[in-house]
């Protein structure tokens, strides 16, 4: 027996001998030390929540889109003349589109797949829609209760804050349902998709976007809103129809919901 042959077979019994394994397949003796197979550094355990703490690009778009509200809030602050100017809103939309475009064209790639496709070829976007009218109930619902219990509470009037009609929509409907579905659903959840299942990733979204609205009892709403528009990015592989259903629920809250 020459040398190749023995090293590629047990000297025992002279079964064939297998690489990953320290001893023979049929005899059980050992031919290498078994530490030849342990790597000298073993990966390093990484649970869930450690996960979301490294997920650097999806805290990267969340601090971006925290920093673009707290700044256009300032802003607003600073040129408010009155209670009814609407200066707040107004510069929190221009800084979250600054946010956006820059959020844009710093990882283009991760969005442009989501802008390519429609979405509403697939039969998901069209249950996203009929989702909605249950959805916006439960907001009715929801926030009533929170206003009979809370009675000090009073229902926004965006019209008195923003005269416009057009300036109303652009920035209650529109611009959140475009900016917020770029950097939420877009970015945000397509990085946690990476590292978790959809489901929970859209989750995570969720909490995240709830969190965004500065509203602690709103949040628990905002949460299944979110989640539905996470589901329909999810399912449809396009932002068009999460897109749409967030315009629609703003703009059926802003024009039936409140006062005006």
């Amino acid at each position: 027996m020459n040398i190749e042959s023995q090293r590629n077979s047990c000297n025992y019994c002279g079964t064939p001998l297998k690489e990953r394994m320290y001893f023979c397949p049929q005899c059980s003796t050992p031919y290498k030390n078994v530490e030849e197979l342990i790597p000298s550094k073993l990966p390093e355990y990484v649970d869930s929540e450690m996960l979301i703490r490294q997920n650097k690009e999806a805290w990267h778009v969340f601090f971006i889109v925290l920093g673009a509200l707290v700044a256009g809030s300032f802003i607003g602050l600073f040129f408010q003349v009155n209670e009814e100017t609407g200066a707040s809103y107004v510069a929190t939309s221009g800084m979250l589109i600054i946010a956006t475009i820059y959020l844009m064209a710093r990882d283009w790639g991760t969005i442009s797949s989501q802008l390519k496709r429609l979405g509403f070829e697939r039969w998901h976007a069209w249950v996203g829609l009929l989702v909605l009218a249950p959805c916006l109930l439960l907001n009715y619902g929801y926030h009533s209760v929170i206003e009979s219990l809370y009675p000090a509470m009073e229902s926004d009037n965006y019209k008195s804050i923003i005269s416009s009609e057009l300036g109303l929509i652009w920035v209650m409907c529109v611009s959140p349902a475009i900016l917020e579905e770029i950097t939420f659903r877009g970015y945000i959840q397509t990085y946690f998709a990476r590292d978790f299942s959809q489901w929970k990733a859209i989750a995570i979204g969720s909490i995240l976007f709830s969190v965004m609205h500065f509203s602690l009892l709103s949040a628990p709403y905002l949460f299944i809103a979110g989640a539905l528009m996470g589901w329909t990015r999810y399912k449809t592989d396009s932002l068009y129809p999460s897109m749409l259903i967030h315009f629609l629920h703003n703009y059926i809250v802003v024009s039936f919901f409140t006062e005006l």
